[in-house]
């Protein structure tokens, strides 16, 4: 059980910091604070907590 609960905390490791790279890419590069880029993701956050059921049926 330990590989396995090794290899799911380096994976979250690693989408952590590619979340966190393209959070300062989107700052430097468009100039965007941090709350202007969650008001991007806000919606598509939204749409996956109310209508999940419906979402995974185009999957």
């Amino acid at each position: 059980m330990a590989p396995l609960l090794l290899v799911a905390s380096m994976t979250a490791v690693a989408g952590a910091g590619v979340s966190l790279l393209l959070l300062l890419h989107l700052q430097k590069a468009l100039g965007l604070e941090v709350y202007q880029i969650a008001l991007i993701y806000l919606p598509g956050g939204i749409v996956l907590t109310v209508m999940p059921r419906v979402l995974h049926r185009f999957c």
